[in-house]
């Protein structure tokens, strides 16, 4: 609670990358462990107003069931072998992450 209020969040956009795809889906290249790698993740265009006392948050996860199918994390193709736990880092700082959000001035 914040001041009295309930906090509550919306899905605005989503959107899925599949990083051994990210060359193109003829061309997989597999991550090797502690490998970093830049990705573009698109999102369909929307527009929202939010009131001053908003909050925008970014969530990444490594997947978003039922929604997209499960990505095992085992290198093999989509539903086949033993499902492993994934491990993700999203660097910040100046090198790190950047979420560009475009911003329209009202009247």
């Amino acid at each position: 609670m914040i001041g009295g209020r309930a906090r509550r969040s919306f899905n605005i956009c989503e959107g899925a990358r599949r990083l051994n795809l990210r060359n193109g889906l003829d061309r997989p290249v597999w991550l090797k462990p502690e490998e970093t790698v830049t990705v573009e993740v698109p999102l369909w265009p929307t527009s929202m107003s939010f009131n001053r006392s908003h909050r925008l948050r970014i969530h990444l996860a490594s997947s978003s069931a039922p929604t997209l199918e499960h990505n095992l994390q085992n290198g093999q193709p989509p539903r086949t072998g033993e499902p492993r736990q994934a491990v993700n880092t999203v660097l910040v700082g100046a090198e790190g992450s950047q979420s560009i959000l475009p911003v329209a001035r009202g009247n």
